[in-house]
């Protein structure tokens, strides 16, 4: 059974067990559908390598040595992977199907979240990715598209590892670098991606969750990538009202140097989960054992406050995103080899000239008198949480 990218198999029973139901993504490396596991009746996100590369050995071996490491994560905001396999030359992986919305779509509607949200937000993200870091996969591509919001409001990260997998292969380079709005300025550079380089991505990412925008922005491809070599990213508090700790957090997260960031995503998510403490007023957590996470480094807790769900109201009806019908599974983009990010060397040259499109879906969201159209707190209110923030359903 050849499933190239312009077949359509609904209806197919793949490897004697997957049942295909809808194609709910469609990119560069695989295409994905909404699948039953009629072994065990559940619904899966399947998705299946397209032809020309399930042909390339050298790839195909890494993409399944990366999906095997990431199946053995044992992380709540982990996309679970369930099974790989092979079927007449279809190279596939069997995930968990997520019904809901990405954080791109919350972006898309709320412009901004308020700091305390917006920091609950990074710690379930800061999570995941510490679960990846002490198995040691690197996720290279960490963004809100990557970032899915269930109907439960629980947040999850997909796509661990397997940019590494497609930097492989012989067809296709997509990312090698990540995306450039994301980019770590080591990766821009050609250069390994380590730990640091996540924490980097997570650090612009908690930047625009709290600005609305991200910090190193340009007419091209090639001058977003330059910014982040050259440039340091500004406070956040610039743009809107933040007290001290969040800054600390976003500017040590984005250091220019690796060396100057967290360690690491754990190193990262026990700052963050000090300066909520901070802000709330709460007595700070016991510092670590460990001397690399000493000082704003403190250890893991229970994260205090109302829950993601309580906070977005718990309830992301199904509509479509992009590519994406009735689930939040992330569409990758198609993206041929004109279409690539820049790769910069310390000269300033522009090898891969083009842009990486994003495909956008907003999600409605309702605020209460207590929170502003753009998710800022109104006067009067906690610094940073709106009092109540309820989901409705998308006109679609």
């Amino acid at each position: 059974m050849d499933l190239s990218v312009s077949d359509a198999p609904v209806g197919r029973l793949l490897d004697g067990r997957y049942r295909i139901e809808a194609l709910l993504a469609r990119g560069g490396m695989a295409t994905v559908y909404k699948a039953t596991d009629t072994r065990l009746d559940r619904p899966v996100a399947l998705k299946i390598m397209h032809a020309e590369l399930a042909a390339d050995d050298d790839f195909v071996a890494r993409f399944i040595n990366e999906a095997r490491a990431v199946a053995q994560l044992s992380d709540p905001n982990v996309v679970n992977v369930f099974d790989q396999g092979e079927d007449d030359g279809a190279v596939y992986l069997a995930m968990e199907y997520i019904h809901g919305r990405t954080l791109r779509d919350v972006l898309h509607e709320r412009g901004r979240l308020g700091a305390d949200l917006a920091l609950e937000v990074t710690e379930s993200v800061l999570s995941a990715l510490a679960a990846a870091h002490r198995a040691g996969i690197v996720h290279r591509d960490v963004k809100p598209e990557n970032v899915l919001v269930g109907n439960d409001g629980r947040v999850k990260v997909a796509d661990f590892g397997l940019a590494r997998a497609n930097s492989t292969s012989s067809k296709t380079t997509r990312g090698l670098l990540g995306t450039v709005s994301y980019i770590s300025p080591e990766q821009a550079l050609g250069e390994r991606a380590t730990p640091r380089s996540d924490v980097y991505s997570a650090g612009i990412m908690l930047y625009e969750l709290l600005t609305g925008k991200t910090p190193h922005e340009g007419p091209t491809d090639f001058v977003i990538v330059r910014s982040h070599i050259d440039d340091d990213v500004p406070p956040p508090s610039e743009a809107v009202p933040l007290p001290p700790a969040v800054d600390d957090l976003v500017l040590t997260a984005t250091a220019r140097e690796p060396r100057l960031r967290y360690a690491d995503a754990e190193a990262f998510l026990a700052a963050v989960r000090s300066a909520r403490a901070t802000i709330a007023g709460l007595p700070l957590p016991a510092p670590a054992d460990d001397p690399e996470l000493s000082d704003v480094h403190a250890e893991p807790r229970d994260s205090a406050g109302v829950t993601l769900d309580e906070a977005l109201g718990g309830t992301v009806l199904a509509g479509q995103v992009g590519q994406v019908e009735a689930t939040g599974w992330p569409a990758e983009d198609e993206t041929t080899d004109d279409d690539l990010p820049p790769v910069v060397d310390r000269a300033g040259q522009d090898s891969r000239p083009g842009s990486t499109r994003r495909i956008d879906a907003p999600l409605s969201i309702r605020f209460t008198e207590d929170e502003t159209d753009d998710g800022a707190p109104a006067a009067g209110s906690r610094a940073g949480r709106p009092a109540d923030a309820r989901t409705r359903a998308a006109a679609g």
